[in-house]
């Protein structure tokens, strides 16, 4: 268990350091409201990640919707995901919650 946290935590410092200043653009983008701490930042370092390694060619402020949309939707999968199976290892200590985002204007 705890080398897999080594491996995404250090998948992670790599998606964050290839994502800055994309996850600038997210941000203003895509609310993750009701979410605890580590599964906001666990979304927002894997969507920065994403957008980065798909899409680096983009700036900040020529990222397409839909380009946001298919990145943000895939980590919010890839979260839920693992937030299951910690339920399933440890269910007192992780609970179900709610895996929903909203954009702006949408």
């Amino acid at each position: 268990m705890h080398r897999l946290w080594l491996i995404s935590d250090y998948l992670a410092e790599i998606f964050r350091f290839l994502g800055a200043g994309i996850s600038d653009a997210r941000d203003r983008t895509c609310h993750l409201d009701g979410w605890t701490g580590r599964n906001q930042d666990a979304v927002q370092k894997t969507s920065a990640g994403l957008l980065k390694l798909l899409y680096p060619h983009r700036t900040p402020e020529d990222i397409e919707p839909d380009e946001l949309i298919f990145c943000v939707d895939l980590a919010v999968e890839m979260r839920r995901r693992v937030a299951e199976q910690l339920h399933v290892i440890a269910p007192k200590e992780f609970t179900h919650g709610a895996f929903n985002f909203r954009l702006n204007g949408r």
